[in-house]
């Protein structure tokens, strides 16, 4: 709900249920955004969802403590990680719908430097 929620994410888990994840929730207008792994410490798989609720892109198992920026491709809306590995698992697929009229996420105001982890401005981030 806030820029440092947003900010620090997963981090510092040692562990992530198989029914848990994390919803972040950028708003309009949709944005590019680029997440990086510093100090998670469980594999995750990271779901860009676009504007029209749809999966636009999958970044599976990212790597923990990866300092490689991971980006959406595509403008989005929101973010959701899993636990690395459920996508598939769950057959989650790009193309499907993801259900967010029961989310009613904090509307945020996300700048330049709301976190080093996610940059909202641009495609590539440079940790």
């Amino acid at each position: 709900d806030t820029p440092e929620e947003l900010q620090k994410g997963l981090m510092h888990r040692e562990g992530l249920a198989d029914d848990a994840g994390m919803l972040f929730w950028f708003g309009q207008p949709p944005r590019v955004v680029s997440f990086w792994m510093k100090d998670t410490l469980i594999p995750l798989d990271m779901i860009f969802i676009g504007e029209d609720s749809s999966i636009v892109n999958i970044h599976p198992e990212a790597v923990p403590n990866d300092l490689t920026s991971v980006s959406s491709v595509e403008p989005v809306v929101a973010v959701l990680e899993i636990a690395g590995g459920h996508a598939e698992k769950l057959g989650i697929a790009e193309g499907d719908k993801v259900d967010l009229t029961r989310i009613k996420p904090a509307e945020l105001t996300v700048t330049d430097n709301a976190s080093p982890e996610i940059d909202t401005t641009s495609e590539e981030t440079a940790p």
